[in-house]
């Protein structure tokens, strides 16, 4: 139960969870195209915001605290 945006993006994305409360040990991993890990945080409010100017341009797949289904993110250099 999260939330995205801006999707695509160029150096920032920000994240909000939108269930009731929040569960201990929040965790967001995010995965390249070929599955490997790349980034994690931990959180412990609702709302957070990502740095993710030193990710290459790509596709890259977001989840939160190991959930099995996860977000898609395009990460672009510019956007029109």
């Amino acid at each position: 139960k999260f939330h995205l945006f801006p999707n695509p993006a160029q150096d920032r994305v920000r994240i909000v969870y939108s269930g009731d409360l929040l569960p201990e040990g929040n965790r967001i991993t995010i995965h390249n195209s070929f599955g490997q890990l790349v980034h994690t945080k931990s959180f412990t409010v609702k709302t957070i915001e990502l740095d993710i100017q030193s990710l290459h341009e790509g596709v890259y797949y977001i989840r939160v605290n190991g959930q099995p289904s996860s977000v898609k993110l395009i990460k672009s250099s510019r956007l029109y």
